[in-house]
């Protein structure tokens, strides 16, 4: 009964905006190289339990999700890996797990095996996404190798994760990327870690602590 009274309240603001001629909506950042279709269902269900609301969709690296965060710009962000520590007014809600693949060059003596241990790549040259794009990712993908015993030698690197698996295809390097990447270049290999346990990631959705109604109801959705 409580709720009934400030739930008339948004309704009529709602109203007044609609008469207006405004529209609610949410601003939502998220990364396409790993635009799966768990994350697909997610944009769509929220247009089908709220049309009324318009959801505005950007295309933006981690980094730069942040940034406009920060700057008020962004709503929620669909960031990857989460970072340990976040602007004060933001948090993090985890999402989904993800398996992470050992992306091979197609021609290299391991791209023919069923899956790979993660140490079995100490000596190989890594691709990588650069830090300044990705920076939580990458540091994950650090922590990983040095439980295996290694540092990853980086030999190139880029901005965008698709730039990443192709740059694997054409020879520079093996990576480790999110399994939605094989869709694009079809050599991502299953990685395995000491006992055989799967190599994975969660993807984490950054927002305010305190959340607009629409960015609420959103989140709801997950």
């Amino acid at each position: 009964a409580r709720d009934i009274l400030p739930r008339l309240h948004r309704a009529g603001e709602a109203a007044k905006r609609a008469a207006r001629g405004e529209t609610d909506r949410v601003e939502v950042g998220f990364v396409s190289a790993v635009l799966s279709p768990e994350l697909v269902a997610v944009f769509t269900g929220f247009g089908k339990r709220h049309p009324s609301v318009r959801l505005q969709l950007h295309d933006l690296l981690p980094s730069d999700q942040l940034a406009a965060l920060g700057r008020g710009e962004l709503d929620v962000a669909f960031v990857g890996v989460a970072p340990e520590r976040l602007p004060a007014g933001l948090t993090s809600t985890p999402w989904r797990e993800e398996d992470l693949l050992a992306f091979v060059p197609p021609n290299h003596p391991l791209a023919g095996r069923k899956e790979l241990r993660l140490s079995e790549l100490a000596d190989e040259p890594f691709v990588m996404i650069s830090a300044e794009a990705a920076p939580s990712f990458v540091s994950l993908l650090h922590r990983l190798c040095l439980a295996e015993g290694f540092r990853p030698r980086v030999v190139q690197e880029a901005s965008r994760a698709q730039a990443v698996a192709a740059l694997t295809v054409a020879g520079a390097g093996v990576a480790i990327l999110p399994a939605s990447l094989d869709r694009i270049t079809g050599n991502g290999l299953p990685l395995r870690l000491r006992l055989r346990k799967k190599a994975t990631l969660v993807h984490s959705v950054v927002h305010a602590a305190k959340p607009s109604e629409p960015a609420r109801a959103f989140l709801e959705g997950l």
